[in-house]
């Protein structure tokens, strides 16, 4: 406790021998704020981003810097974009998933599926020619140095090096 009084007192000493413990005033404290903005403005025209909207706006912060009114505003801006996003996106999303009220509302009962039903699609069953004269109708699953196929409920592998010929051999599904 002995060394926090100390270090206080110390800090309190050197703020007393550089002036600092008094609160600046105001005509200080407005000459620091133009020259910031002033150093703002030069490093934005170095970069070369500087244009009359950033002019603007800085003005504009500025002077509401001044009023004391600039926290306030911003806190109100971003509020106000933030509730403007969460309900348009809110809006967007009904938008997708929501049927609009005066869409006719589709209701298929199962003949109407039946009759509308699509084509039938083929499945890919091959006819695998063996060089033993064997054939086999089947599914492929996997191909690499044994290849699987799915025929009549069973799975049969068969080395790649004894297979012939692959054909297509389309059957309704």
């Amino acid at each position: 406790m002995k060394d926090h009084n100390d270090s206080a007192a110390l800090l309190e000493a050197i703020l007393d021998r550089h002036n600092l413990s008094r609160p600046i005033p105001a005509e200080v404290r407005e000459r620091i704020l133009l020259r910031q903005q002033h150093l703002l403005v030069r490093i934005l025209k170095t970069i070369g981003i500087f244009s009359f909207a950033y002019a603007a706006l800085l003005s504009l912060s500025s002077a509401l810097k001044k009023s004391g009114v600039g926290a306030m505003i911003l806190k109100l801006v971003i509020c106000a974009a933030a509730a403007s996003a969460v309900v348009g996106g809110g809006y967007y999303l009904a938008r997708l998933i929501l049927p609009a009220p005066d869409a006719p509302r589709q209701e298929k009962h199962f003949e109407q599926l039946q009759n509308n039903a699509p084509p039938v699609q083929k499945i890919g069953i091959y006819e695998i020619r063996l060089y033993n004269g064997r054939v086999i109708r089947g599914t492929i699953l996997s191909r690499g140095d044994m290849v699987r196929i799915l025929s009549e409920g069973r799975i049969v592998t068969v080395p790649r090096n004894q297979i012939q010929s692959v054909k297509p051999s389309f059957q309704e599904k």
